[in-house]
């Protein structure tokens, strides 16, 4: 059973997060619960925001469980993602260059970074039509599989999955930085058995691309091309001089593009 957590603070942006969330739990294989937070700083009422998500569950006709607190939102919404032991975290954000600008506050980075949860933060739409995955070099996390088969079901969507052959700008020449770490037919394959996967998973079928280049520019590149309505990226902490670059990939991303972002944890 997935268990989603959408949190709204009563914001059009939030209100988002919610209709998303209901759409991701029209199966029987997920549950949703609403919570509805307000902060003590803001002028919206809590029971503003409780009408607010009723209206948006009812329109669905999705069973959900609604729960409600007042308390600084990031606080809040931490504690009930971690508590109850969610696999998917939805929250709303305005549009470009909003990763501050969640109804939580300026502390949404913070949440978003140290949140041990998938998070999707929706923008702009409560639409998702067309998913682009870019895919980890390493192996598959099977929660992540799972994440993502959902939501191509629930939401009928199109899958792309992106391998990105990492390389930089050094002395003016473009180098390529994977310097022989990763066998690319190993990578080939296992990306075809990943294909394999989903495609008898979701009935649907499954585009491979593969691409050469800065990652943060391959995938506000890509996503731009092609129209997608969603990033997922696998937040993989890193070590060593790699924990500079690798671990806050996902968050540039997030902050830079202009579409909602998937983050896999």
């Amino acid at each position: 059973m997935i268990k989603i957590l959408a949190a709204t603070g009563g914001s059009r942006h939030a209100e988002r997060a919610v209709r998303l969330g209901c759409q991701l739990t029209h199966t029987r294989i997920a549950t949703l619960t609403v919570l509805t937070v307000e902060d003590p700083k803001e002028t919206i009422a809590l029971e503003h925001i409780q009408n607010k998500a009723m209206e948006v569950t009812q329109q669905f006709g999705t069973a959900v469980t609604l729960v409600h607190s007042a308390g600084h939102p990031a606080k809040v919404i931490r504690s009930a993602a971690l508590e109850g032991g969610y696999d998917l975290l939805v929250i709303g954000a305005r549009g470009l260059h909003s990763m501050q600008d969640f109804f939580l506050g300026r502390n949404a980075i913070r949440l978003v970074k140290n949140l041990p949860v998938s998070t999707l933060i929706t923008r702009k739409t409560d639409t998702v039509k067309k998913l682009l995955w870019r895919i980890p070099r390493g192996s598959i996390n099977e929660k992540h599989f799972t994440l993502m088969v959902h939501l191509v079901n629930t939401l009928k969507a199109s899958l792309t999955l992106l391998d990105i052959e990492p390389s930089a700008i050094l002395f003016g020449h473009r180098q390529n930085t994977n310097l022989g770490m990763v066998n690319t037919c190993e990578v080939n394959e296992r990306l075809s058995r990943l294909q394999s996967r989903i495609s008898q998973a979701t009935a649907r079928e499954v585009i491979c691309r593969t691409r050469t280049g800065i990652p943060e520019e391959v995938i506000l590149n890509e996503a731009a091309s092609d129209s997608y309505d969603l990033v997922a990226i696998s937040v993989q902490p890193r070590r060593g001089l790699g924990k500079l670059f690798a671990e806050d990939l996902p968050y540039r991303v997030a902050r830079n593009i202009p579409i909602s972002v998937l983050l896999l944890n």
